[in-house]
C-alpha cells in the first residue's frame, strides 16, 4: 500500500513538472523566434536597394515643370551645327517675331529704309525647318521699331514709327490667329501711356508689359531712353485693359532683350544713346500676383557689353545670341547661363557661335528644342534662318 502511494506520488510530480515546463518552453521558443526574426530583418534591410531621398540633402525641386536633384544643372548649350532652313521672302530690318501654335511670324518693320506693314507666317516642321513663308493679314499702317507679343490665340504690335514721324506711337494692335496660322482683323485697343519704340514687352500671367525703350527719335537735345515699366491686363476678348506704372528699371534703356521664367522678369544688356553707351549689365525682378513688378537688382553680367542683341529661355536657361557694341562692331557669339530658383543667373558660358555677325536685325525663339535665328547685320543677307538643337 505504502509503495503504491509512493509509485503514484513520483508519478503525479513528473506530470506536475511537465505540466508546469510547458509554457517556459513555449516561451523560450517564441524568444529564440523572436531575435531570428529580428535578425533576419536586419540582414534584408542592409541589403535592400531603397534609400531614404533625403539621405545626403537630395531634394527635388521643380520649376516650370522642369525638375533638378540636388541642384545638379540642367543640361545647357547648343548641341548641333547651325543649319540653314526657308528664308524671308524680303529683307527687313529690323525683325519683328513671335511664334505660335507651331507658326512663326515676322510683322511690319524696316524694308528699304522704309517701314512695312506686311506680316508674314511660316509653319515650324516637326523637323526643325521653317516651311514656306505666306503673307496674311497686313498691319493697318507701316510700323518700324515696334515690339510685339503672343498670347492666348492673340498677337499685339506695340508702338514703333512709321519712318516718317520723330516720335514713337503709343497704338497697339492687336490680332486672333486663327488655327491655321493666318491672322483675323486688326484693331485698336488700351493704347500706352507714351510713345514707345526700341522697347522689350512679354506677356505673363493675364498681364501684358512694356519694358524701356525710347519714347522719341534721338537727337542731341536730350536723352531720349526711358525707365518706364508699363503693365495692363489682358481681357478675354483680346484687348488690354488700363495701363498703369509699376517700378521703373534703374537706368533708361533701350536696344536690350526681355524674357519672364518662374516669376521673373529679365532685361538684359542694351543701350543708352544719350551716353552712346552699350551695357553688359542683367537686371531681374520679380513678378507679384497683382501684375506689379517687384524691385529690380542685378545678377551675373554678360561677358561682354551688347545691344541688338535677342535672347531665349530654355529648360531653366538663357541664352543671349548676337547683338553687337555702339562701336559699329557686330558679335556672333552665344552664351548661355542657369537660371537659379532665386532668380539670380549663374555664370555665363560660351556655346557653339551663329554663322554670321548680327546687330540691329536678327531676332530669335525657341520652338520644341531648337532655336532659331533669322536675320544677320550684313546686307543684303537680312533674311536668313538659321536653327541648331538645344541640349535637352
Amino acid at each position: 500500500m505504502d509503495n503504491n502511494n509512493t509509485n503514484n506520488q513520483v508519478t503525479n510530480v513528473s506530470f506536475f513538472k511537465t505540466i508546469l515546463s510547458f509554457p517556459f518552453s513555449l516561451i523560450i521558443v517564441v524568444l529564440l523566434l523572436t531575435v531570428v526574426a529580428i535578425l533576419l530583418l536586419f540582414v534584408l534591410h542592409k541589403q535592400s536597394p531603397i534609400k531614404n531621398t533625403t539621405t545626403n540633402n537630395t531634394n527635388i525641386t521643380t520649376h516650370n515643370n522642369i525638375s533638378s536633384v540636388n541642384n545638379t544643372q540642367r543640361i545647357g548649350g547648343i548641341v548641333s551645327a547651325w543649319t540653314p532652313t526657308s528664308e524671308l521672302p524680303t529683307n527687313v530690318n529690323p525683325l519683328n517675331l513671335i511664334t505660335y501654335n507651331g507658326y512663326v511670324y515676322e510683322i511690319g518693320g524696316e524694308n528699304s529704309a522704309n517701314s512695312s506693314a506686311t506680316v508674314y507666317y511660316a509653319p515650324i516642321n516637326s523637323n526643325g525647318t521653317i516651311g514656306l513663308w505666306n503673307t496674311t493679314t497686313a498691319l493697318p499702317q507701316e510700323i518700324g521699331f515696334a515690339t510685339n507679343v503672343a498670347y492666348k490665340g492673340y498677337v499685339y504690335e506695340i508702338g514703333g514709327n512709321n519712318g516718317i514721324s520723330d516720335v514713337y506711337s503709343s497704338t497697339i494692335y492687336y490680332a486672333p490667329i486663327n488655327s491655321n496660322g493666318t491672322l483675323g482683323s486688326w484693331n485698336t485697343t488700351t493704347s500706352l501711356p507714351q510713345g514707345s519704340g526700341f522697347a522689350t514687352s512679354v506677356a505673363y500671367n493675364n498681364y501684358i508689359y512694356n519694358i524701356g525703350g525710347r519714347i522719341s527719335i534721338y537727337n542731341s537735345q536730350y536723352n531720349s531712353d526711358t525707365t518706364a515699366v508699363y503693365y495692363a491686363p489682358i481681357n478675354n476678348d483680346g484687348t488690354i485693359g488700363s495701363w498703369l506704372a509699376t517700378t521703373a528699371l534703374p537706368q533708361g534703356i533701350s536696344g536690350a532683350t526681355s524674357v519672364v521664367y518662374n516669376r521673373y522678369m529679365y532685361e538684359i544688356g542694351g543701350e543708352e544713346s544719350g551716353t552712346n553707351t552699350s551695357f553688359s549689365s542683367v537686371y531681374y525682378a520679380p513678378i507679384n500676383s497683382n501684375g506689379t513688378i517687384g524691385s529690380w537688382t542685378t545678377t551675373t553680367t554678360l561677358p561682354q557689353v551688347t545691344t541688338g542683341a535677342t535672347s531665349i529661355e530654355y529648360n531653366g536657361y538663357l541664352y543671349e545670341i548676337g547683338g553687337g557694341d555702339l562701336d559699329g562692331t557686330s558679335f556672333s557669339s552665344v552664351y548661355y547661363a542657369p537660371i537659379n530658383s532665386n532668380g539670380t543667373i549663374g555664370s555665363w558660358i560660351s556655346t557653339t557661335p551663329i554663322p554670321q555677325a548680327t546687330k540691329c536685325t536678327a531676332n530669335s525663339f525657341g520652338y520644341n528644342g531648337d532655336v532659331y535665328v533669322i536675320g544677320q547685320c550684313n546686307a543684303p543677307n537680312f533674311s536668313l534662318v538659321y536653327y541648331a538643337s538645344l541640349a535637352k
